[in-house]
């Protein structure tokens, strides 16, 4: 069967398969503190509702034979220091596992970065997990590790 694969700016009607898709990135990612129950998938739902209606916040949903494949979610951070003001931010990038390699997670994040540049963003930065095999990925695709993030119960 041919592959046809479609990236397009996500919808309201995205909602649902997009919130079961961050779902699934959660229990894979496994971050201490973060769970996905239904509550917290209520709480993602009804954010992703209210990002949709704003113009500093980019949702794409990738679709393979029209079917949900994965998506990333960016929005644009102003500082009023620096030497850039405005920054494109990505915090939610996922791909099903039976997609992965297949070019869905570049062209997601071409498109994004397509949109942080229209913004007047002249960085952009990818929020992940700290796992080594990842931050290869990330430097040969340019990008350099600049922050690490400690969590702790409290």
């Amino acid at each position: 069967m041919t592959m046809t694969m479609t990236i397009r700016k996500a919808t309201i009607w995205d909602t649902a398969d997009i919130t079961h898709m961050w779902s699934a990135m959660q229990t894979e990612i496994a971050i201490p503190y973060r769970t996905a129950d239904n509550r917290e998938m209520e709480r993602f739902y009804f954010g992703i509702t209210a990002r949709l209606q704003r113009n500093d916040w980019h949702i794409l949903i990738a679709e393979v034979n029209g079917r949900p494949a994965g998506f990333i979610m960016g929005n644009i951070l102003m500082y009023e220091y620096g030497n850039s003001n405005i920054i494109g931010n990505c915090d939610h990038l996922f791909v099903k596992p039976e997609y992965r390699g297949s070019g869905i997670g570049s062209k997601l994040i071409e498109e994004l970065n397509n949109w942080v540049k229209a913004c007047g963003a002249k960085i952009a930065e990818f929020t992940t997990v700290y796992d080594e095999k990842l931050i290869r990925k990330w430097q040969h695709r340019g990008y350099i590790p600049s922050q690490v993030i400690y969590t702790k119960e409290v």
